[in-house]
């Protein structure tokens, strides 16, 4: 059985990260620049973006394509 602390753990260790994208994408005003910025690619930068705005229920950008 998982360890209810260790899933707990790795859930705002997540929601952790996806903050600090949001952050580094709002700095940059990209989500490619953010994605250099972090060493990851843009489309798992956009995703975790979907998955965080996804998790508060609401929009935390206006994008422009």
């Amino acid at each position: 059985m998982v360890d209810v602390a260790k899933k707990r753990e790795e859930y705002f260790f997540m929601l952790l990260r996806q903050i600090q994208l949001f952050q580094a994408v709002v700095k940059t005003n990209s989500f490619t620049e953010a994605a250099e910025e972090v060493h990851i690619s843009q489309s798992a930068v956009s995703q975790q973006i979907k998955l965080l705005e996804e998790e508060l229920g609401i929009s935390l950008l206006e994008r422009h394509n």
